[in-house]
């Protein structure tokens, strides 16, 4: 593992919410808004924003992760799964099997339910 994973990952609390925040932060990008809405971060601001993963998206308009977040957390995500087992930290290279395509067939069919009850 690399120094800047390697800082990421060895210590308590403080350092466990780098990689947690980070892959809440590469969620997010994934979602209709494509950014984590939190107002202020302490982690983000002081551990991540520096080392270049995440970036602010201006005042009080939340944060998102970088192309070299995403990198990252892909390189460094079994590292990270290790030593944290109990976080569920998304894997942004596909490695990990991830979410099986019959359960995605299967919510896009209730999604599609839901909105056809909604608009009765």
């Amino acid at each position: 593992m690399g120094d800047r994973a390697a800082h990421l990952t060895h210590g308590g609390a403080a350092q466990r919410a780098g990689p947690e925040v980070l892959g809440q932060l590469y969620t997010a990008s994934r979602g209709r808004r494509g950014h984590l809405d939190w107002m202020r971060s302490p982690t983000i601001d002081k551990e991540l924003i520096p080392r270049g993963p995440a970036r602010s998206r201006g005042t009080y308009d939340g944060f998102e992760i970088t192309e070299e977040g995403v990198a990252h957390l892909a390189e460094h995500h079994a590292a990270y799964a290790a030593a944290y087992p109990k976080l569920s930290l998304p894997d942004p290279s596909g490695r990990s099997g991830g979410w099986p395509e019959k359960a995605d067939r299967l919510l896009n069919g209730l999604q599609s339910e839901c909105w056809s009850i909604t608009t009765r």
